[in-house]
Order: C-alpha cells, then structure tokens, then sequence
C-alpha cells in the first residue's frame, strides 16, 4: 500500500483523459502513463512519492483518448481522436513502426 493520499502534479498543457499504471517485473519500478487533450502521451516514473517524466511521446493530431501499457512494462499502446492507435517503446520512448 501506498502511504500518499493525494498527489498533484502539473502533467500537461490541457485536460488528461486516460491514465495507465504499471510495476515492472525487473526492479519494481512503477510507471504511468497519461494521455491528454494536447495530443501527447506521458511517461512517468513514479518513485519515493515523487514523479519523474521520462519520455513525452508525440505523433497524434488529435487528443489522446486511450493509453495502455503491456504486461511487461517494454511497449505501451494510445488511441486517439485522429483514428490512429500507436505503439510506443517504453525504454527509448520511440514509436514502434
């Protein structure tokens, strides 16, 4: 369990619409995700009660509307209002092609 209750940080330029977490499996680190209206998707890293960004990933022209990320933490997937879904690379933040 967690022992923050409340947490708020200035993540994006407008509203956020979809939010992931995940422990990895190797270290335990935590990880979350968020998709916005400002057609990006956010890494963070969460750690000590404190969130670090780890990548922006740019590539909707439209808000982001869905973000998930794999069981095993390496590749996260969004889908956006521009009717495209992405796969992203966790460790080096590029798109998958």
């Amino acid at each position: 369990m967690y022992s923050v209750l409340f947490k708020q940080e200035q993540a994006h330029d407008d509203a956020i619409w979809s939010c992931a977490w995940t422990k990895m499996a190797k270290g335990g680190t935590n990880y979350i995700l968020t998709g916005s209206v400002d057609d990006t998707v956010k890494c963070w890293k969460w750690d000590e009660d404190k969130l670090d960004l780890q990548h922006v990933l740019e590539g909707h022209a439209l808000g982001v509307v869905s973000v998930d990320i794999a069981h095993d933490g390496s590749v996260a997937a969004s889908s956006s209002l521009d009717s495209n879904i992405k796969l992203w690379d966790l460790a080096t933040g590029e798109e998958k092609k």
